[in-house]
């Protein structure tokens, strides 16, 4: 009977070691589950953000007709394989008349954790069957940055892009032109139509005039206005509340409210106009407030003198 009662508690006792292990190793799988689920995720931050922000930034202001841009999240991005740090894709007006704000397709720039990993990224798209379906068929590296071009774009176009960041090739689309005119056999579009683009994002369009309005009702406008001769193009502020209008003809650096006329820099009134004191502080902050509202679409009142 003693033997009996030793031998039933050793076989209790191998079975809660046996379950033990078994709890052990079943936590341990999943443990090793969620940590490759978790490796196939996408970890874009706010680091690899602003520096796809800075490369678009750095194109804009190196003279590419880049208008827009959107940079995606890990829940927006519609991609669900890639291991980029950060990602927008961008539009350039020689290669987009008009394009969709969620997904404009003339370029993507995306950043990787290391160099490696973007050159690595580029090795892949550069396979004949994935050449066959990624429409940024132009490569340049620059670090751990992969920029990725439209594939309609020209020979020169894309090396535009790669003197402005100071960058190399890293290949070119296999059928790509080597003519110096864009893809569609059209001009580049001038700064105007760049302009209006990016005022589009923000501001009301009103037969090609831009309207951007603000206030707990909407009651201030400021009215950006466009003529053949561009010496009449202004912005013109108004407060609905107070009935306070002032134009600003920024090529002619001249302020306009009633019958004053002022000079925009030091607010002295034009030969012959009757200016009060109510007139002179009605357009101190106009050109301030111009800039203000332009900078909302990165843009500027020296912009707008510049068509």
């Amino acid at each position: 009977m003693k033997k009996r009662f030793i031998l039933f508690v050793c076989i209790v006792t191998l079975c809660l070691l046996n379950g033990c292990s078994n709890a052990k190793d079943a936590e341990k799988k999943k443990t090793d589950d969620t940590s490759t689920s978790s490796s196939n995720t996408k970890k874009i931050n706010k680091e690899g953000t602003e520096k796809a922000i800075k490369i678009y930034k750095t194109l804009e202001a190196g003279g590419i007709p880049v208008v827009y841009y959107i940079a995606y999240t890990n829940e927006t991005d519609p991609n669900i394989i890639c291991s980029y740090i950060g990602k927008l894709n961008f539009s350039d007006s020689t290669v987009e008349k008009t394009y969709n704000k969620e997904e404009p397709l003339s370029g993507s720039i995306e950043v990787y954790n290391t160099k490696d990993k973007a050159e690595l990224r580029a090795i892949e798209l550069s396979t004949y069957e994935a050449t066959q379906m990624d429409n940024y068929g132009n490569h340049i590296l620059l670090e751990n940055i992969l920029i990725r071009l439209n594939k309609k774009m020209t020979k020169k176009q894309v090396d535009q892009y790669a003197k402005c960041l100071n960058a190399e090739v890293y290949r070119y689309h296999d059928s790509i032109q080597d003519s110096e005119e864009v893809v569609n056999n059209e001009k580049p579009l001038d700064i105007l139509p760049r302009i209006k683009a990016k005022m589009s994002t923000k501001f009301n369009e009103f037969n090609g005039n831009y309207r951007y309005d603000w206030g707990d009702n909407g009651e201030y406008h400021l009215l950006f206005e466009f003529f053949d001769d561009s010496k009449d193009n202004n912005a013109t502020f108004s407060d609905d509340n107070s009935g306070t209008t002032v134009t600003y003809f920024y090529n002619k650096n001249l302020l306009w409210t009633g019958n004053c006329k002022l000079n925009a820099d030091n607010l002295k009134a034009e030969d012959g106009s009757q200016c009060t004191k109510q007139n002179k502080k009605d357009v101190s902050k106009i050109k301030d407030l111009v800039n203000k509202v332009l900078n909302l679409v990165d843009l500027s009142i020296d912009d707008l003198k510049s068509v």
